[in-house]
């Protein structure tokens, strides 16, 4: 049984937005959240994130996504309930602070999509990620995670029409802890030269869950080892029942950087050509059920 609580995701149904600009260049963002625009508009570069009143989930406007093509490059259409900050526009990479509050970690996240795919093979996410102050590393530490990718699967572009999305939202199985501040990022497309531009996503009306998790337990028997690890990634399956599992990796942003199907006993993951940092698993079972998830730290 699940019922709603009253998580402050800031402006879930992108009612209010605030008019900026720098120097000759406008753009708009909902209240409370952040946009690409603000950090491309000093490089004369604005139009990924639109206040969309054209057929909203509920009225009076939704958000619009929209990826684009700069200097032969395709850069993704980003808005986040953090704060942006730029780290690099050639590559264009930036890094997430802030948040808003919240006192205990929903098991979903919940609302409205519909996307116009610019090629069959782009993908477009939405990520939530909660994160815990630790005072004793006087650092803060991401203690929950949930994702859910929009792709040639769960595209809507043929039909057009509002689709409720719905993504669990899982503890670090390494250290559960109770979070305290909450970042939700929504991408449109990929970037550099594996996106395509003009991919668009619509999101509206969020809401947050809390109730019983659904990992199912039967399946969730997986040993994940060495970590940190600098090369190799050993998944152990320890379970005699209900195999037949794949593995999704995600990186600090939510991005899916590698899967991989797993075997009935032990997995060897090569993960040498991924950049050094923290990451994220989630274990599928055989039915489509995701059984497992954490995170590990790359430090090659």
């Amino acid at each position: 049984m699940q019922f709603a609580i009253a998580q402050p995701i800031p402006d879930p149904a992108f009612t209010n937005w605030t008019s900026k600009t720098y120097l000759a260049l406008n753009y708009q963002e909902p209240t409370g959240w952040s946009v690409i625009d603000s950090l491309t508009a000093p490089y004369n570069y604005v139009g990924w994130v639109f206040k969309d009143s054209v057929n909203p989930h509920s009225l009076p406007y939704d958000i619009k996504l929209q990826s684009k093509s700069v200097l032969g490059s395709t850069v993704p259409a980003i808005a986040s309930s953090g704060i942006l900050n730029l780290v690099s526009i050639s590559p264009f990479a930036y890094k997430i602070t802030g948040g808003f509050p919240v006192s205990a970690k929903p098991d979903s996240i919940k609302g409205w999509y519909k996307d116009s795919m610019a090629i069959a093979g782009d993908t477009s996410s939405i990520v939530a990620f909660f994160t815990k102050w630790d005072v004793t590393l006087n650092k803060r530490d991401t203690v929950a995670f949930g994702a859910f990718q929009i792709d040639s699967v769960h595209s809507t572009t043929t039909t057009g029409i509002w689709t409720k999305f719905s993504f669990a939202i899982y503890s670090d199985s390494t250290s559960p802890a109770t979070p305290d501040t909450g970042v939700i990022v929504l991408y449109s497309g990929k970037g550099g030269t594996s996106g395509f531009a003009g991919t668009t996503l619509w999101v509206d009306d969020f809401t947050s869950n809390v109730g019983i998790g659904e990992i199912d337990p039967l399946n969730g028997n997986y040993e994940i080892f060495p970590n940190p690890t600098s090369g190799n990634l050993y998944i152990v399956n320890n379970n005699p029942f209900k195999k037949n599992a794949s593995i999704n990796l995600y990186d600090e942003l939510g991005r899916i950087v590698k899967t991989s199907d797993l075997n009935d006993n032990t997995s060897v993951l090569n993960v040498k050509a991924l950049p050094k940092g923290i990451y994220f698993y989630q274990i599928i079972g055989f039915n489509q059920k995701i059984v497992k998830t954490g995170k590990f730290v790359i430090n090659n």
